[in-house]
């Protein structure tokens, strides 16, 4: 594991490290003392980690993991391996497993990332199903499993213009009152 965070660290383009399995804090403090050996300053000068929900301990443990390491900028929803580990037929409990991620990430400022879809080809339909399905639960981004997913996640995840002139009398009143952006009708 060594070897493999070393040359990642060391691509410049390279600036969330994912971290997989992590069940506990414990996990991803191993996973710290590991990239503070291989250089000391890179989680406080250059990048940050994303973490994998992806075990039923590290569902359970996400609430706490999230507010002992400052250093998770994001998390995933592992909905393939989570659904393997509870043995799923399929990914029936995938609202539930976002909404407790997305709800976690919420709690403590960080990013959440929705599952990929599994559906590669987009003929099929499924992984616009799934990146809309995704952002219609709270998500504003998703993992992408090939290039041809690209476009599709843009399309979905990106603000439109109409939104982008929409939101701009809520930016200013947030930066400097951190106030909500819910308009009182």
């Amino acid at each position: 594991i060594l070897d493999e965070l070393s040359v990642s660290m060391k691509q410049k383009q390279v600036y969330w490290i994912i971290l997989p399995m992590c069940d506990s804090g414990d996990d991803v403090k191993e996973y710290i003392n590991m990239i503070n050996h291989i250089d000391p300053t890179w989680l406080t000068q250059h990048g940050g980690l994303q973490i994998i929900c992806e075990t039923p301990l590290g569902l359970k443990n996400l609430q706490d993991t999230l507010g002992s390491h400052e250093e998770i900028k994001g998390v995933i929803v592992g909905g393939g391996d989570y659904f393997r580990f509870a043995q799923c037929k399929d990914d029936l409990f995938l609202p539930q497993l976002r909404w407790d991620v997305l709800n976690a990430c919420l709690c403590h400022g960080v990013v959440p990332i929705d599952s990929p879809p599994l559906a590669v080809g987009l003929d099929c339909g499924g992984a616009e199903q799934r990146f809309q399905s995704g952002h219609d639960s709270g998500f504003r981004s998703g993992i992408i499993l090939h290039p041809l997913q690209t476009s599709t996640a843009n399309d979905i995840f990106s603000p439109t213009p109409n939104k982008v002139v929409e939101c701009m009398e809520s930016i200013h009143p947030w930066l400097e009152k951190r106030q909500t952006g819910y308009k009182l009708h």
